[in-house]
Order: structure tokens, then sequence, then C-alpha cells
């Protein structure tokens, strides 16, 4: 008594009509959910990332205008003015509670030191030298050397690029 196992199986049977693709499956609307997610995500951070871009090119742009109007007008007064107001204002964009907002003079001078330390110290003693609250608040105006300006001006460069590595 043997008996022919594949005889009693049944040919394929297919629906009469035909299955459309929609509605997809839920496992499709959770991929479809994830990839917005992460399409919305990577794209807030591209649109940081260039708000913060533009900001530092702004100021960059600034610094070198008033480096220029320096070098016409050599005003040291206004040169750290302009500077300081420069780095405010970038420690304004990339962090609402920056402490750079009510710094001194001097701590906004330190500031600019310690970015300038790891790239050359040489410049960055410069700065050291800088009586920056003489300069600013003084009757008699004392005027900053043309290494000291240089400092500044590489040290406000290094601590953009600083500032823009941080946002």
């Amino acid at each position: 008594m043997t008996t022919d196992a594949l005889s009693g199986l049944r040919d394929i049977h297919l629906p009469e009509t035909p299955i459309g693709w929609w509605p997809p499956a839920p496992g499709w609307w959770i991929v479809l959910g994830i990839s917005l997610l992460g399409c919305f995500l990577v794209y807030r951070r591209w649109s940081r990332a260039r708000r913060a871009r533009y900001f530092h090119r702004e100021a960059r742009r600034l610094s070198r205008q008033y480096l220029a109007q320096y070098r016409a007008t050599q005003n040291s007064a206004d040169l750290l003015q302009h500077l300081f107001a420069v780095m405010r204002r970038v420690g304004g964009t990339t962090d609402a509670q920056s402490p750079l907002k009510s710094a001194s003079a001097r701590d906004l001078a330190e500031q600019l030191r310690a970015a300038l330390t790891e790239k050359n110290a040489d410049l960055a003693d410069q700065i050291k030298t800088v009586a920056v609250e003489e300069i600013l608040y003084d009757k008699a105006r004392q005027s900053l050397s043309g290494k000291q300006v240089e400092a500044l001006a590489a040290g406000l460069n290094a601590w953009l690029k600083r500032a823009a590595r941080s946002c």
C-alpha cells in the first residue's frame, strides 16, 4: 500500500482580481515616517550650519573692514571697540546665553590671546601687552603698534574659526 504523497497536492490558486500596491503595509508607513524624520533632521542641521557660516563670514568681512578703517585713521580705541563688538555679536549668535555679551574688554582680549596661543605664541604675547582698558577709556589715547594690530587680527580670525567649529 504505497500511496503517492504528491498526488494529494493541488495547484496554486491565484486571486481573480490583481492586488493593488495601495495602501502599503504598516511596515512601509513606518519606513516612510523614519525617512521623513531623518530628512527633516538633516535639513535642520544643514540650515543651522549654513546660518552659522553666514554669521562667521559676515564677522570676518566686518573685521577686515574695521582693520582697513584703522589703517586709514589709526584710531586704536575704535578698532578695539569694533573688534570686540564683532566678538560679542558672534558669541550671541552661536549661544543665546553667551557670557561674551557682558564680558569686559580685558576678558575679550584674553579670549583672543587664548585662541591665538594655539597657533602663534609670539603674536599671543603681543596681545598680552595690549593695555586694552587704557586704550579704550584713557583720555590720552595710546596707540597700538603694527605687531599688536596684526596680533589682534590674527587672534580674532583664530577665535572666529574656533567659534565656527563649536557651532
